[in-house]
């Protein structure tokens, strides 16, 4: 299972890896971690396009919160996420990623 500290450190590490891709995109990608003594903490991400964007949080819990807006139509969607695991969390980073750069 993955929790606390190394849930938020996969995220991170995601996001870092996908920083250059989206620079290339044109996409804006912003990162902030919670401080360290809020419980339990948390990691969030935006990124955002010329016509939509995404935001996912990540709770050291494994509770995940996904936005995702299409800003054009002035529609959005919000969703309540657990994560389990590695894999449902790269599914849902690549999600919004894919959401974002279509």
């Amino acid at each position: 299972m993955l929790r606390d500290a190394e849930l938020l450190n996969a995220v991170r590490s995601w996001i870092d890896a996908r920083q250059t891709d989206a620079a290339a995109a044109d996409l804006i990608s912003g990162v902030e971690e919670s401080s360290g003594d809020r419980s339990p903490r948390s990691i969030s991400w935006i990124l955002e396009g010329p016509e939509t964007m995404g935001q996912l949080v990540v709770w050291e819990d494994g509770r995940a919160e996904l936005d995702l807006a299409d800003i054009v139509q002035g529609q959005a969607q919000t969703e309540q996420q657990f994560i389990p695991d590695r894999d449902e969390l790269y599914r849902i980073l690549e999600r919004v990623w894919r959401w974002v750069d279509r």
